[in-house]
């Protein structure tokens, strides 16, 4: 009895697995990312988009619209961003190597540096609870 319920178990989380009905996705619009050497840093502003491009010594940071148009820019002297989130006011940029997370507003003057015990923060998420009032 038990082999059979292992079995049957398997057979379902393969059905899972390979089932031509699992998660797709569709690309509705691209566009090719500004900047000279990648895109480094990504987040939405509830409007907009958010991206960092790495250049040799600084970032350039594009607001843009879903379109590919860059609405404005500015330049980031922090290192390599790394991570980017939007509080609902202020950015988040996280430094690469230098473990300091940059709060800014949306014309590139820096608010506060945040100094953290890591070496590297290579990614940041803001949570979306304030908004979904919980």
């Amino acid at each position: 009895m038990k082999r059979a319920i292992v079995f049957l178990l398997t057979l379902f989380l393969l059905y899972l697995c390979f089932s031509p009905t699992t998660y797709a996705q569709k690309v509705v619009n691209r566009f090719q990312a500004p900047g000279e050497n990648g895109t480094s840093g990504l987040t939405w502003d509830g409007t907009y988009l958010w991206v960092s491009s790495v250049s040799e010594g600084y970032n350039v940071i594009y607001h843009m619209d879903t379109g590919g148009n860059i609405l404005s820019q500015f330049v980031c002297n922090g290192g390599i961003v790394s991570g980017m989130a939007w509080d609902g006011e202020y950015l988040y940029l996280a430094g690469l190597f230098q473990g300091e997370i940059y709060k800014m507003t949306v014309y590139g003057e820096l608010v506060q540096t945040i100094h953290t015990s890591l070496e590297q923060v290579t990614g940041l998420a803001m949570g979306w609870d304030k908004y979904l009032g919980l």
